[in-house]
């Protein structure tokens, strides 16, 4: 088969498993905020606007605290075997592959905030109760050590 037939009718297959998968991401979701909500006095999780419905593929979290860096939560959730990202920040002044456009630190304040305070790590339809419970903590425990 070609490779497009093969993208094609894995694509199909995912199509008829859409709500299904939608429904359990959402679900992954939902448990993740209400882990998380106790710490909304220094963490930044998303919900759902008014009008919109977010369709997960990984969940995001910002440090209230704009002076504080994520870098830390970062590496602490990384040795504890959550991969996790940051989150986008400022394409340029943020990431060096953007360096040409010759803007400056300090341009784009919003999205410099984001990229020093927040991070995402994965979202998906395979997540356990217990892996969300497992991140949770983790992400608790960096808060109570880190006041």
């Amino acid at each position: 088969a070609k490779w497009n037939e093969l993208a094609a009718a894995v694509a199909l297959e995912s199509l008829e498993r859409f709500d299904e998968t939608f429904a359990k991401r959402r679900g992954v979701r939902q448990k993740l905020l209400d882990a998380l909500s106790p710490f909304e006095d220094r963490l930044i999780l998303y919900r759902d606007a008014p009008g919109e419905i977010i369709a997960p593929h990984a969940f995001p979290i910002v440090l209230r605290d704009e002076t504080r860096d994520v870098r830390p939560l970062y590496d602490h959730l990384e040795r504890s075997g959550i991969q996790v990202k940051t989150l986008f920040g400022s394409l340029p002044t943020q990431h060096a592959a953007f360096k040409f456009l010759g803007h400056d630190e300090g341009e784009f304040p919003v999205a410099e905030r984001i990229g020093r305070t927040g991070l995402h790590f994965g979202c998906n339809e395979f997540m356990s109760e217990a892996d969300v419970a497992y991140i949770a903590d983790k992400i608790a425990e960096w808060l109570k050590c880190s006041t």
